[in-house]
């Protein structure tokens, strides 16, 4: 008579214990807000998951009630196939991120970290389970003495056990700490004007034409480029921003936009050719204000990355993506490139529940946070602190923001398009650059300024600038 092989079925045991708990960190993963389901390979990994654990379970379940039947054994490959397949997606996934966070260290702070440790454990977990499925393949199922086999199977049940219990622990506590020790200690930013508030939590809010708002999101995403004109016109384009208190002063900060078609997120290398990479991470520090609304500072530190494929490239020069008049992709730190900082001024915010509700420019509110949900947009005439002038065009479709520190921003409402650049005033000649080098000078008093943008030579705006404004 054919006994139940007592060390294959304990490895499987181990196995589904092993699988079930790096079901648990991959699900964990996405609660960061750095990878949202859907994304990538999600639901494929998650197919391949629930496959390999209910597969485990019908060969379990057999191996105790048939232990003479063949099959089930055909079935731990089937099993191990299906869990080593998860394990290499998952890590397949995360590459770019894991690169990422190593090199740039720009990741920490809004889940980045967070979401790749939880990852890399899910996908250890996975890997050791196929390893206990693949002793347990190779026993043999044999007769012995009762006493032999009962003593025997008693030691392996404890031996495999607790190297199942020490595996978990040896990944998860060090997980578990990596995860919280990243999600809090975040040092940085003014702290004699952003006092720390007990108040914390992420609130997100998506723009997109189907969503029915992409007409009211604000001019400005916190990115490199003013998408609403492009998210209000092509419903492939998403902008999302995730906004994270930490509930002690410091705020993290995480803003993209992507394409998606036939349901599914174009990444760079897609035969679509509309994969795009765009996002902006900043953290700084925030107060809470006495209306409930919160105020974040001017980031401490910033990073945006841009990488587009072959027709995203076009898309991305035709709307004038750029970090700072750079059109390459790549990575660009404020630690390298200051003007990065530029893209993420002092805003309030309003939030309800988990969600965004409005967010305007401290600068141009006179007190309130306008509405995601009304509009939200900001009023370039608006902009007239810290020695910022604002210019209407004459025939009032364009302004042009001259600001302190020599930057400038030319905002065309109609079309939705603004343009970010450099001036001087200097011997009675104005000079603006904007982000494609291009130059358009005026002189006299008034000057008489004709701008044409850097996103199409059909934009243009013509201005009449008393002398005394920039001076």
């Amino acid at each position: 008579m054919t006994k139940r092989n007592g060390l294959e079925f304990t490895t499987g045991v181990a196995a589904l214990v092993l699988a079930v708990a790096a079901v648990v960190l991959f699900a964990f993963s996405y609660t960061t807000g750095y990878y949202t389901f859907g994304q990538m390979q999600s639901i494929l990994i998650t197919i391949l998951l629930g496959a390999g654990i209910l597969a485990e379970i019908v060969a379990l379940f057999v191996r105790g009630k048939i232990p003479e039947a063949f099959w089930p054994k055909l079935l731990t490959f089937g099993v191990t196939a299906l869990f080593a397949a998860a394990s290499m997606l998952i890590i397949g996934d995360r590459v770019e991120g894991i690169g990422n966070c190593i090199v740039t260290d720009y990741d920490s702070g809004h889940g980045g970290e967070e979401a790749i440790y939880l990852s890399a454990a899910a996908s250890i977990l996975l890997l050791v389970a196929v390893v206990y499925n693949i002793i347990g393949s190779f026993a043999r199922d044999k007769v012995a003495e009762k006493a032999f086999i009962k003593g025997k199977s008693t030691a392996r049940v404890i031996g495999f056990g607790l190297s199942t219990v020490l595996v978990l622990l040896a990944v998860l506590i060090p997980t578990m700490n990596l995860v919280k020790g990243n999600g809090n200690g975040k040092e940085g930013g003014d702290t004699e004007n952003f006092v720390h508030t007990q108040s914390g939590g992420t609130y997100k809010v998506s723009f997109n034409a189907n969503n029915g708002n992409a007409e009211d999101m604000p001019n400005y995403q916190f990115l490199c480029s003013d998408f609403k004109g492009l998210v209000a016109a092509d419903s492939r384009f998403f902008t999302d921003v995730a906004l994270t208190l930490d509930g002690q002063g410091g705020y993290t900060l995480f803003s993209e936009a992507y394409v998606v078609e036939s349901d599914k997120r174009c990444e760079i290398g897609d035969d679509t050719g509309l994969g795009l990479v765009l996002t902006m991470n900043a953290e700084g520090t925030y107060m809470e204000n006495e209306d409930g609304t919160y105020t974040t500072s001017v980031p401490t530190h910033a990073v945006v990355e841009m990488q587009s494929d072959t027709y995203s490239s076009q898309i991305k020069s035709a709307f004038g993506m750029n970090v700072a008049g750079n059109e390459e992709d790549g990575v660009y730190d404020s630690g390298d490139v200051p003007a990065v900082l530029d893209y993420v001024p002092e805003t309030i915010w309003t939030m309800e529940g988990g969600a965004v509700k409005g967010w305007v420019k401290a600068s141009e509110t006179g007190g309130a946070a306008s509405s995601a949900d009304d509009g939200g947009v900001e009023n370039p005439a608006d902009a007239s602190a810290q020695g910022d002038v604002t210019v209407t065009s004459d025939d009032g479709a364009t302004t042009i923001t001259f600001r302190a520190d020599g930057t400038y921003r030319f905002v065309f409402d109609t079309y939705n398009v603004e343009d970010l650049g450099t001036y001087s005033y200097e011997g009675g000649t104005l000079t603006l650059t904007n982000s494609k080098d291009a130059v358009a000078t005026a002189e006299g008093d008034p000057l008489k300024l004709h701008y044409v943008t850097a996103v199409s030579e059909q934009l243009t705006g013509d201005f009449t600038i008393p002398a005394a404004d920039l001076q």
